[in-house]
């Protein structure tokens, strides 16, 4: 995690937790618990990372002392106001997980790739094998980026190249808004990159039978509920995953 979202100057803040304080087990998990949130969140926000070294330091002042650490790191955590500190609350959250074009936002991919690894291990039940990913994961568009030659418009027409249509004086209403959606989380997923490479751009009923087959992850076998693929569909699984998100990372 803290390589991952490039966090290091939050050790400090760990050490005094784990070290100086001596929480363990389940009240050190809580403590992670509420700064990956406040992390992840402020990462998908598009938030700066700017502050954090002198953020953590200020905590680590501030909890020294307090009888509950946990409901003060919390507390500290909610008064944050604005860009620089601030812990995005579940509607600020919301809309940008469903509206932000997080596969070109969220870098490195790494990142990215961790929340959908997240997300994995959530939508497991019980009834799940208990299955440990050692595969080396790409993130994958499940409607391609190059759609123009297999996945028709809503209105059944095929478009011209993207080359061409950004060259056209007329804006196309339609294929912008797929063009916005593509990069949103509901349209993304993990794949190894050998299917990755076999999918390539082929349409939705070549597509989605080679990734239910071929795919162990919880995240593909949903796909076996979706007939077919649009911009309804994205909208629709990326409110899916929201409800994971806000039960994963909440406030």
């Amino acid at each position: 995690m803290l390589n991952t979202f490039d966090v290091k100057t939050i050790l400090p803040l760990i050490l005094f937790l784990h070290g100086e304080v001596g929480l363990q087990g389940e009240p050190l998990q809580q403590a992670l618990l509420s700064l990956e949130s406040f992390l992840v969140r402020r990462a998908v926000c598009g938030l700066t990372t700017k502050n954090y070294n002198r953020l953590f330091l200020q905590l680590v002042e501030g909890l020294r002392g307090k009888e509950d650490v946990n409901d003060a790191l919390r507390t500290e955590l909610l008064k944050g106001e604005g860009e620089a500190v601030a812990w995005p609350d579940d509607a600020t959250f919301s809309y940008a997980w469903l509206t932000k074009k997080l596969y070109n936002e969220l870098k490195p991919s790494i990142r990215l790739q961790y929340i959908l690894k997240r997300l994995e291990q959530a939508k497991r039940s019980a009834k799940n094998e208990d299955i440990h990913i050692r595969s080396s994961l790409t993130i994958e568009h499940v409607m391609p980026v190059t759609w123009e030659t297999h996945w028709p418009l809503p209105d059944g027409r095929m478009c011209k190249d993207s080359l061409e249509r950004l060259l056209k004086d007329t804006p196309d209403p339609d294929a912008d808004r797929r063009d916005q959606l593509l990069h949103t989380i509901g349209n993304l997923t993990l794949l190894t990159q050998p299917l990755n490479s076999s999918l390539q751009n082929g349409p939705w009923d070549e597509k989605q039978p080679e990734i239910t087959k071929q795919s162990a992850l919880a995240l593909n076998r949903e796909f076996l509920d979706y007939p077919e693929w649009n911009e309804a569909k994205i909208e629709e699984r990326g409110r899916n995953l929201l409800t994971h998100a806000l039960v994963i990372w909440p406030r």
